[in-house]
């Protein structure tokens, strides 16, 4: 009986220690991407994370910057969605490459887009926070560099960008509320498979997005870092993560 117990004591030790390598390991990745730590000790490590944007309002939006990515500027109108466009928009002095994704507002509820192909991110893994896995889709090509591809369903929109980095080698999940604490969508890290395909995935209620007062928007907020998942399991990462302000 007593060696029933100890067995049992070591069994949930050792799932908590492979735990906390997991957790040390991903952290240490994150702090790669994102371009070091603001406030960085041994013990506790605070992450400044990238000022997602969602702009409500007519168009509606998105803004997802991007270190040291984009070299040449270039826009890209959305096949089917008239008006909507994707720009690929370089560093200039202080202000950091971005990609800005702009669709009117009268453009999500679009039968025409919806017979597309339903696709997922490139290289056949499943759309995240996505209850199939997968939504109408259309590729943007980008010479030079990898495509961005944009989704558009009965309720949620969403945008695949590609990123030249290896790090981290997790999955991250954040939200993104507007400044009511409403959760309009996520932003997710997509780690590389077999050296490719890695980039951010960014996910939206485009009917909150269209319904919102105009000129609100939605980012991550300090209370959204309590929903944090790291391949797909939950944490509360208040103490790890920094919002951009």
């Amino acid at each position: 009986m007593g060696s029933q117990k100890i067995s049992k004591a070591f069994c949930q030790m050792t799932r908590q220690t492979v735990r906390q390598i997991t957790q040390t390991t991903a952290l240490i990745s994150l702090i790669l991407v994102f371009g070091g730590a603001s406030k960085c000790n041994w013990f506790a490590p605070k992450i400044k994370l990238p000022d997602v944007k969602l702009t409500f309002g007519d168009p509606v939006t998105l803004t997802l910057p991007l270190k040291g990515e984009i070299l040449v500027g270039t826009k890209l109108d959305i096949p089917d969605v008239t008006g909507g466009f994707v720009e690929l928009i370089p560093q200039v002095g202080n202000t950091p490459a971005s990609v800005l994704l702009s669709v009117p507002a009268k453009a999500f509820d679009n039968p025409n887009f919806r017979l597309r192909d339903p696709g997922t991110l490139p290289g056949g893994r499943a759309l995240p926070k996505i209850a199939d896995g997968k939504l109408p889709a259309a590729a943007l090509v980008v010479p030079q560099w990898n495509n961005v591809v944009f989704y558009l369903g009965l309720e949620v929109a969403a945008v695949f960008v590609p990123t030249k980095s290896k790090e981290p080698d997790v999955q991250l999940t954040l939200p993104i509320s507007d400044n009511a604490g409403r959760n309009i969508g996520f932003i997710t890290r997509i780690p590389q498979e077999n050296g490719d395909n890695g980039g951010y995935f960014v996910s939206f209620n485009w009917n909150l997005a269209t319904t919102n007062p105009p000129l609100g928007a939605a980012r991550i907020h300090e209370q959204d870092l309590a929903h944090v998942e790291l391949e797909g399991i939950p944490y509360d990462m208040r103490e790890v993560f920094e919002v951009a302000q």
